[in-house]
């Protein structure tokens, strides 16, 4: 049996790669030209509806509130750490571990080849979507 030598075939490759590539920079420019038209639409809605006169006297507000409150650093690491004395737990982030059930029953004695230490193999039931005979 004979056998023939693989030849690439340059001009597939070249065709291919001709095309992705076309395809790819197609596929840019139209979502480049579709985002500067929402962009577009979004200032001229914006620039419509704004109402820069309460915007700008909303932020002078809060911004006076803010500067009118500050607080000394001494101040504030003073109370910091009297609510740190108070409740330690309040300096990071703990959470409440469960209460215990307690139970009726005592614990089972544990019997058999896990009590010698020796490696219990646990009893495998077929599940529900298995095939057993």
């Amino acid at each position: 049996m004979a056998t023939e030598a693989d030849k690439a075939n340059t001009g597939v490759v070249l065709t291919a790669l001709a095309v992705g590539t076309a395809a790819m920079i197609g596929g840019t420019a139209a979502i480049i030209g579709m985002v500067r038209t929402e962009v577009q639409a979004l200032n001229e809605v914006e620039s419509v509806y704004a109402d820069h006169t309460s915007i700008n006297a909303l932020k002078q507000e809060q911004r006076a509130k803010l500067a009118g409150g500050k607080l000394p650093i001494q101040k504030a690491a003073a109370l910091v750490l009297a609510d740190v004395k108070r409740d330690p737990q309040a300096a990071s982030p703990y959470t409440k571990a469960p209460e215990p059930v307690a139970s009726a029953a005592p614990a089972p004695a544990v019997t058999g080849p896990g009590a010698t230490g020796e490696a219990a193999v646990p009893a495998v039931a077929p599940s529900a979507g298995s095939k057993s005979e």
